[in-house]
């Protein structure tokens, strides 16, 4: 290890050809640890049998077999422990980020704690609210899925957190690893290249913006809910992929019936599109109740818009009231906040400043840097397990 910089090897079970928010992180993460000098290794599935082009530093544990489920597509790892060994012996990190508590992530942190290499995790996901997807009852699920990230997150070294609302959730499930909030940062590609003019009044239709996957969990619904009761003419952009898609397609239409109605969805945009479409918005919206940060939030502040947001743990600590936006506890209360901004010039001026502001602690560079340093600490206080203790694990 030259001073000061790392070996850093990433494990995650999301990467490219998916385009959500734990993608688009590792990829922040990654290209700004690599400008601050650091060498990075990503370690993920082969969900299509490598048929793209990516970085040398992409390395992908071959597929058993693949398979589509809701428009995902899915890798099922060949020999996960040896080809993870594999690559970790060869390229001998100097510590391991994993990203996900199941598939990659429990393999990868047995083999550390046998090579000796600190592993810290960041906790991306509530993951009990994610049970439906491979259709097991949650009063089943749901507990043995706790039982899984607790004893998953009690073998590493440290647990990155995107805020404290996460933080006291994962306490609370009797987590003993040492916590440490630091939120994921907003990639440069989504940033805008001047600096964003600031919006002195607001002119009807009203500009709205969501960006989010199409799927049940990030409650696009409400959304939808919200623009048939808003008091004041407005056009709301849905902007994302997602086999939800026809089921928000009826939704409108239950709606609003066969008439002309204010919604348009933009599917599969680009970044450099998204980048427009935040600097397009006059207010974003968000609705998920189960995110841990909502990336987007802060890539829409780094535009100068600000957020109006359902109450939930991700939204909670990245949202001021009257400062960058609102925190609303019902489609209701949304409708009523985002009508009471636009008679009030001042305020827009006021979050829209808020929102540019906030956003600073969420560029690249800065939690990069931090992420360096934490983990410059953690390879500085690491003490491998016993042989024995390690033995009697991989003998269960």
């Amino acid at each position: 290890m030259k001073q000061n910089t790392l070996r850093i090897a990433h494990i995650t079970n999301n990467y490219t050809p998916f385009k959500g928010g734990v993608v688009q992180a590792i990829k922040a993460i990654v290209g700004q640890q690599e400008q601050q000098g650091n060498s990075c290794l990503i370690v993920t599935l082969d969900f299509a049998h490598n048929d793209f082009q990516e970085p040398f530093h992409v390395h992908r544990v071959p597929a058993l077999f693949r398979c589509t489920y809701a428009e995902n597509q899915i890798a099922f790892p060949w020999r996960v422990k040896h080809n993870i060994r594999r690559v970790l012996t060869a390229w001998k990190p100097d510590v391991l980020h994993v990203h996900h508590p199941f598939l990659l992530g429990p393999a990868a942190l047995r083999l550390a704690q046998q090579l000796h290499i600190p592993t810290v995790f960041s906790f991306h996901t509530i993951y009990e609210e994610y049970i439906h997807y491979i259709k097991i009852p949650a009063f089943i699920g749901k507990p043995i899925t706790r039982a899984l990230v607790r004893s998953f997150c009690n073998e590493l070294e440290s647990i990155l957190v995107p805020n404290s609302i996460i933080k006291k959730y994962v306490e609370k499930h009797d987590i003993k690893t040492p916590i440490t909030i630091l939120p994921n940062p907003i990639g440069n590609d989504i940033l805008p290249h001047v600096e964003p003019r600031i919006k002195k009044y607001l002119t009807l239709p009203l500009k709205l913006l969501v960006v989010s996957r199409l799927v049940p969990e990030k409650n696009i619904e409400a959304l939808i809910d919200c623009m048939r009761i808003l008091a004041v003419d407005a056009h709301l952009i849905i902007a994302g992929y997602g086999y939800w898609q026809v089921s928000l397609e009826q939704h409108i239409k239950k709606n609003f019936g066969n008439t002309n109605h204010p919604i348009t969805f933009c599917i599969n945009p680009s970044r450099q599109k998204l980048a427009e479409l935040y600097s397009w918005a006059d207010l974003f919206l968000f609705a998920s109740t189960s995110d841990t940060q909502g990336l987007v939030i802060a890539e829409a502040m780094a535009h100068g818009t600000p957020v109006i947001a359902l109450k939930g743990p991700g939204q909670e600590g990245v949202i001021i009231n009257n400062y960058n936006g609102f925190l609303a506890d019902s489609v209701v209360h949304m409708a009523a906040l985002i009508f009471r901004i636009t008679l009030n010039p001042e305020l827009y001026i006021k979050m829209q400043k808020g929102a540019l502001e906030s956003s600073k602690a969420y560029r690249a560079d800065t939690i990069v840097k931090n992420l360096n340093n934490h983990y410059h600490e953690l390879i500085g206080r690491y003490k491998p397990k016993s042989w024995y203790s390690l033995f009697l694990k991989s003998t269960v």
